[in-house]
C-alpha cells in the first residue's frame, strides 16, 4: 500500500464489493463528496458517528513578526476545513497499532 487512497481507489473498491457499473459507483461517489462541499460551504459541519467530523475553521486576521525580515507581517483571515476525530475511531486506531 502507498500510504494514501484517492478517489479512484474507493470508485474501484466499492465497484468490485457491489458489483454495480463503474460509472454508476463513481457518479454515486463524486455525489457524495459533492454534498459534503455543499453542506461544509453552508458553514454546516458534516458528522459521520464513530468516525470523525468535518468543519469549517475561520482565522482571525494577525500581526506576526518576520524574523527573516525583521518586520511585522500581516497575516490575513482565512477558512480551512478540519477534521476531529471521533473518541471511539480515535481507540480503535491506537488498539490497532499496538496489535501491529
Amino acid at each position: 500500500m502507498s500510504g494514501k487512497i484517492i478517489k479512484k481507489d474507493i470508485v474501484r473498491s466499492l465497484y468490485e464489493k457491489t458489483g454495480l457499473p463503474y460509472s454508476k459507483v463513481k457518479n454515486i461517489v463524486d455525489d457524495f463528496f459533492e454534498e459534503i462541499k455543499k453542506t461544509l460551504l453552508k458553514k454546516e459541519r458534516v458528522v459521520f458517528k464513530n468516525w470523525g467530523t468535518f468543519k469549517i475553521f475561520y482565522s482571525k486576521e494577525k500581526v506576526k513578526y518576520d524574523p527573516a525580515h525583521k518586520r511585522k507581517k500581516i497575516v490575513k483571515s482565512y477558512r480551512k476545513v478540519v477534521f476531529r476525530i471521533s473518541p471511539c475511531f480515535l481507540k480503535k486506531l491506537q488498539k490497532d497499532k499496538k496489535n501491529a
